[in-house]
């Protein structure tokens, strides 16, 4: 799985991705335009919803994920901070929240930064507890620095 955490500045994301019980390294999130991506779940849906949100995010051609057990969930944070996650429709569910955490190890992310500390360190403290998060921390923020 995944932990992506997003404090309202920066968006973190873990490294870890399972290969069939082999641990790999992998990005998880990226800066498109002015906005900043991140996914959880199979990586392998995780590039199509990728691509499909690169390819101008025609409804009609959203990658809908018709193994339940191999879901992804893209996750937009908008120029202006706004979250939307695209996961079974290609219309965002849209969070009017300033700070969220997705994936296995949201529970201990969302703990973090409520304890006021930032993405960073939620996603750094959600690989030590969440056995689906690890290999690292990438980090990115809106504007840049």
């Amino acid at each position: 799985m995944t932990t992506l955490a997003w404090d309202g500045h920066t968006l973190a994301a873990d490294k870890l991705c399972d290969d069939n019980g082999i641990k790999r390294t992998t990005t998880k999130i990226w800066k498109i335009k002015d906005c900043l991506l991140g996914v959880t779940g199979s990586a392998v849906n995780g590039k199509s919803l990728l691509n499909w949100y690169c390819d101008g995010k025609d409804p009609d051609t959203f990658p809908y994920c018709k193994d339940k057990e191999a879901i992804s969930i893209l996750i937009e944070i908008t120029k202006d901070g706004k979250i939307n996650q695209y996961w079974d429709s290609p219309y965002p569910i849209v969070y009017e929240d300033t700070k969220a955490a997705f994936g296995s190890g949201r529970d201990f992310a969302t703990a973090v930064m409520d304890l006021g500390f930032g993405a960073i360190n939620a996603v750094e403290t959600a690989c030590k507890f969440d056995v689906s998060s690890g290999m690292g921390v990438d980090f990115l923020t809106l504007n840049g620095a």
